[in-house]
């Protein structure tokens, strides 16, 4: 009898917007928000309203 093979994905960590300001020293989340705006800042995710930052 086979069995399938289940693959599982490395779990990968997301960052908040209020987490990856305080990870990145920031002051404010506005910071991020002017960043993603110019397409200058780190690297983000939109999942509906919410922004979120891989680690």
């Amino acid at each position: 009898m086979n069995r399938p093979v289940i693959q599982k994905e490395i779990p990968t960590k997301y960052l908040r917007e209020a987490e990856a300001t305080a990870y990145l020293g920031f002051k404010s989340p506005r910071t991020l928000r002017n960043m993603r705006f110019r397409g200058n800042g780190p690297s983000f995710l939109k999942q509906g309203r919410h922004v979120i930052y891989p680690t």
